[in-house]
């Protein structure tokens, strides 16, 4: 019933899609792990360690009283790690230790561990589901409509007739129709 009454437009679903965009395009990640140090030097030395392969950093991180977890930052796009060290960062081609570098939190040394390219989805491509997420909302706000205007009658004395559909104490069908006043119950 619902379904032939809801129509979508095209101009509603564009404008979905653009004010949904940061759904349907998302930015190159890379899945890195971040130590912040106390100071330059000492993210110097710990650089070292990781070149001479003598530590990794999830070693130092551990010898800091962290877990692997406590570093790892997950996916994160260039815009998430900031500045300088996020060009830096997302400037590395191949997994490996980045820095140390000055963050907004100190001096880290970073660990590339891949590469999450980035995703769009297309106008096209979204239109559907889109379409089916509005019309959902639509048919919510129906039914509501629907509801308000059943309980509005209902409170003003509308009855169910006996045999002949919904009616109020005139005669008044709830659908809208009038029926004969032998039909009418009292």
């Amino acid at each position: 019933m619902l379904k032939n009454d809801i129509t979508i437009d095209e101009a509603l679903l564009k404008s979905t899609y653009d004010e949904r965009k940061s759904d349907y395009v998302q930015p190159e990640r890379r899945k890195l792990k971040k130590l912040v140090f106390p100071t330059m030097a000492e993210a110097e030395a710990a650089m070292a360690k990781i070149k001479a392969g003598t530590a990794t950093l999830v070693d130092l991180a551990k010898e800091r009283g962290l877990s692997a977890t406590d570093i790892d930052l997950g996916e994160v796009s260039q815009d998430q790690v900031g500045g300088d060290a996020g060009k830096t960062v997302f400037a590395q081609t191949t997994p490996g230790p980045v820095g140390p570098l000055d963050t907004d939190l100190g001096p880290a040394i970073f660990e590339f561990e891949s590469l999450v390219p980035s995703e769009t989805t297309t106008f096209d491509e979204a239109k559907g589901d889109i379409a089916a997420e509005l019309a959902i909302d639509k048919a919510r706000r129906m039914i509501g409509d629907m509801t308000s205007e059943l309980e509005d009658k209902l409170a003003s004395g509308a009855t169910r007739g006996h045999g002949q559909g919904n009616q109020d104490a005139g005669g008044q069908d709830l659908d809208g129709g009038r029926y004969p006043r032998r039909h009418r119950r009292l």
